[in-house]
């Protein structure tokens, strides 16, 4: 089963291109995406990612580590202050 048959909304589609991403280049990568389903609205992850290696060298599939960083994004916004 894959991530797009699991999930919908924004952010799904862009995570499996950087999943194929790693596994093409084959090392470690990380990013931010922002997802936005209809149960929890926007949300921030730090995307890691981390190709595993068979014992040939080739890449037989990837590691996935990810994070809500939504409030830290939000309050790191500069634009997060209004200005009076």
């Amino acid at each position: 089963m894959t991530d797009l048959e699991i999930c919908n909304g924004e952010g799904i589609s862009e995570l499996m291109e950087f999943k194929h991403e790693v596994m093409h280049k084959g090392w470690p990568q990380k990013r931010e995406i922002v997802f936005n389903t209809d149960m929890f609205g926007a949300k921030t992850f730090l995307v890691a990612l981390e190709p595993v290696l068979c014992y040939s060298g080739e890449v037989m599939g990837i590691n996935c580590l990810a994070m809500d960083v939504t409030e830290q994004v939000f309050f790191t916004n500069p634009n997060f202050f209004i200005k009076l």
